[in-house]
């Protein structure tokens, strides 16, 4: 997982349960938190793994911690069953620095793609337009590589129009426009 986020954009993980030999824990209720207090329920998949996001919008804190913690079954034991315990999950994730406030990255592919695989690249971003006042458009120029060659591009952000909304999808990679403009 990462270990920093960026205020204002959304921060991905992916919580991994497992056994003894490192055997996936398949269809089980994990509770995630923030700080001591709780962001939600996941239940884990074929491979012991669930997906969470966590809105940064309102985080100023310099460092939050994740825990997560195995729910179990509400169940009646007897006093001479032996019954698994799990340990919880710590992580702690800093705050990322940015001198202007502003902030991008690139939505996370949790899964390695196959060749001649389409994909939709999604960018995450959030401007501060005070520390870009004198321009009118801010230029991403990115890079993607396609088997085994370089394809480069840019993506420009009309400020004038600039949103809230800091999700913007730039094209399947295999296809890749050589710009793209959000001005109106």
């Amino acid at each position: 997982m990462d270990p920093f986020y960026r205020r204002g954009i959304s921060y991905f993980g992916t919580l991994k349960f497992s056994g003894p030999n490192n055997v996936p824990v398949v269809n089980k209720l994990l509770q995630l938190e923030l700080n001591d207090r709780l962001v939600g329920n996941y239940t884990t998949d074929e491979n012991g793994e669930a997906q969470f996001s966590i809105d940064t919008s309102d985080i100023f804190d310099p460092e939050f911690r994740l825990k997560a913690v195995y729910i179990r079954p509400q169940s009646c034991y007897l006093p001479s069953w032996l019954i698994p315990e799990y340990m919880d999950g710590h992580f702690s994730v800093q705050r990322f620095y940015s001198r202007t406030s502003s902030f991008l990255m690139i939505e996370p592919e949790p899964k390695e793609l196959r060749c001649n695989q389409e994909k939709i690249v999604t960018i995450h971003y959030s401007l501060n337009t005070d520390a870009y006042r004198d321009n009118a458009n801010i230029n991403f120029f990115y890079l993607v590589s396609l088997s085994g060659s370089i394809h480069g591009s840019c993506l420009i952000v009309c400020l004038a129009q600039y949103s809230s909304e800091p999700v913007r999808q730039l094209g399947h990679v295999n296809q890749i426009e050589p710009s793209f403009f959000f001005c109106g």
